[in-house]
């Protein structure tokens, strides 16, 4: 059997429980007594969910970016950045929903010092709060130096 959890407005998924773990859908054989449980709370403002700090990417993959917001926020604004915020780039605004796959950027080196912000707007364009990771995450260099020059 397959259970996806889906969030009421307002609130969010934070993971599966019992004999689930993780956040996709959980998948469960029957034929025994299972224990499954949907862990959802309650957004009182923006949450930036993932990533939130100790992860690590690969230049080039994609990542999923997950937030939560409250209601009355219509879409939202994303950024990253390398140094732990002191600077930001832009990854993409306009954005509705709750995630957003992510590619993850070509870096020169390594970084190490990596975050995400989300900011959320209402229909009027009015800010409803903001979010950042708790920690830095880890963005991989895959080439060697050589091989970045020639890209």
């Amino acid at each position: 059997m397959n259970l996806t959890a889906i969030a009421s407005p307002g609130s969010y998924f934070f993971g599966w429980g019992g004999d689930c773990s993780d956040l996709g859908d959980c998948q469960v054989t029957l034929g025994a007594a299972r224990n499954v449980v949907a862990d959802f709370r309650l957004s009182a403002g923006v949450l930036l969910l993932d990533p939130n700090g100790g992860e690590s990417y690969p230049e080039g993959s994609f990542a999923t970016i997950r937030w939560t917001a409250p209601a009355n926020a219509r879409h939202v604004t994303l950024w990253y950045s390398t140094n732990s915020g002191g600077t930001w780039k832009r990854i993409d605004r306009g954005l509705a929903g709750n995630s957003y796959l992510w590619k993850v950027p070509l870096v020169s080196a390594t970084q190490n010092n990596c975050r995400v912000r989300v900011r959320a707007f209402t229909a009027t364009n009015t800010p409803v709060g903001t979010d950042a990771s708790n920690a830095n995450f880890q963005i991989t260099n895959l080439a060697a130096p050589d091989v970045r020059r020639r890209r």
